[in-house]
């Protein structure tokens, strides 16, 4: 199964890291830590996507690329994490 939250340009606000400090500054807080936790679907999906096809239920990934092009795409995805630019990152946070 290929799964995926919403996808820019699909999100209604894109937060960065400034914006969630902002915003839990507001309710008090404070960003403890950022744990950049993007996954291999959502760039499975954006190939998908970009190639023009839509994926049916039931698929799989390997039925639409090889083991080589989704080891890629994994590793891709540890390095955007490793690099804290993966598309998507959960928030820790903590009363100061």
């Amino acid at each position: 199964m290929i799964g995926g939250g919403l996808q820019a340009p699909r999100h209604f606000y894109l937060h960065t890291k400034k914006s969630i400090g902002i915003l839990a500054e507001r309710a008090g807080l404070v960003v403890a830590e950022v744990a950049y936790d993007a996954v291999v679907s959502q760039l499975i999906l954006g190939e998908l996507r970009r190639r023009g096809i839509v994926p049916v239920a039931g698929k799989r990934p390997r039925d639409y690329f090889t083991k080589t092009e989704i080891a890629t795409m994994q590793r891709h995805t540890d390095e955007l994490n490793a690099q804290q630019r993966g598309d998507q990152a959960g928030f820790y946070l903590r009363v100061p």
